[in-house]
């Protein structure tokens, strides 16, 4: 017997998000999913800023690039917009069968081509082309080598480009707001697989076993050191409730147009773009928020106290060794 649609699609859970096409219903997770919906409006943001970009370039001459693109939730919009070319890139075995029935069984797109790969394989991204637009959403995290991957994201970029990039900051909020670059090393706790990667019960990602995750300091200047001049942020509708977050419109050229499109024409809730400079995420101003302040000058004044500390102790050790070898030499 012939298995239908809705029962691939149900054996293909757990899905993350809400999907309907015709009388196939899909049912993501109920934390997650209403983040993409109606609650978190994240679809309609990316229709939006889609349509701002469509205002003044041809889409249907541009290629996609989705990395990490999970079941494919944004990749469906992208393909929806109508890009010559969009390409879909998960590490997950799991959740590339999930893509694939998802945009190409189900919904039928035949501009949509979904490979399994790394967002950390230099050999395996180049080999796929130039790109317009990349969607980076939700990865960059979770990477072992944040800096290697934002330059190949560079070298990835056609001209026109533009770079859609969200990311959280889960570390001590001190050094989020700070003003210095800072990078710490998150460790997972579950024991890697045959291939190197860790998995979690219940939920089909993958993620290498370490990841070097960077504060808003460190990630502006690298994005500068990429040659990025346009750099615009936008505030969502849920602004920090569920994290640090921070989502990013960036390009090799300037963006003022692109920015005051998007910010008329629209009933997205709390939706406001500006231009980026790293001193605030969404929802948190650094230099406006108190608690950033004095954070900031905690942190500082915390730094400069060990430092002294340690020096006070290396004198220490110094003096030590000099009497020491003094008292040998009678």
């Amino acid at each position: 017997m012939t298995e239908t649609l809705q029962a691939k699609a149900d054996r293909l859970h757990p899905w993350r998000y809400q999907h309907r096409h015709g009388d196939v219903v899909i049912n993501g997770d109920p934390v997650a999913a209403p983040i993409h919906g109606d609650y978190g409006h994240g679809a309609a943001m990316m229709r939006h800023i889609l349509s701002g970009l469509a205002a003044e370039h041809d889409l249907s001459t541009w290629r996609a690039l989705d990395l990490g693109c999970l079941e494919g939730h944004y990749t469906d919009i992208l393909c929806e917009a109508g890009f010559n070319e969009v390409v879909a890139v998960d590490i997950s075995e799991d959740q590339i069968l999930r893509a694939r029935f998802l945009l190409q069984e189900l919904k039928g797109y035949t501009n949509v081509r979904i490979e399994q790969g790394s967002a950390e394989d230099a050999a395996f991204l180049t080999g796929l082309g130039k790109f317009n637009l990349i969607l980076f959403h939700g990865l960059l995290y979770h990477l072992q080598d944040p800096v290697g991957t934002l330059s190949l994201l560079r070298n990835l970029a056609a001209d026109p480009n533009v770079l859609l990039l969200s990311t959280q900051f889960k570390f001590n909020f001190a050094e989020v707001v700070s003003t210095s670059p800072i990078a710490n090393l998150k460790f997972r706790k579950n024991e890697a697989g045959t291939d190197g990667l860790v998995r979690y019960s219940g939920y089909a990602s993958a993620y290498k076993p370490a990841a070097t995750r960077l504060n808003p300091a460190a990630l502006f200047r690298l994005m500068q050191l990429n040659g990025y001049v346009g750099l615009l942020s936008y505030d969502s509708p849920l602004g920090s409730k569920y994290g640090l977050q921070l989502h990013l419109i960036a390009g090799t050229q300037d963006l003022k147009g692109l920015r005051d499109r998007l910010n008329v024409n629209h009933a997205l809730p709390r939706f406001r773009v500006r231009k980026w400079n790293g001193s605030h995420i969404d929802g948190i101003d650094f230099t406006q928020n108190l608690n950033a302040r004095i954070s900031r000058f905690m942190l500082r004044a915390t730094y400069s106290i060990i430092e002294k500390l340690g020096r006070a102790s290396r004198s220490h050790i110094r003096r030590s060794e000099i009497a020491a070898r003094h008292s040998n030499l009678k």
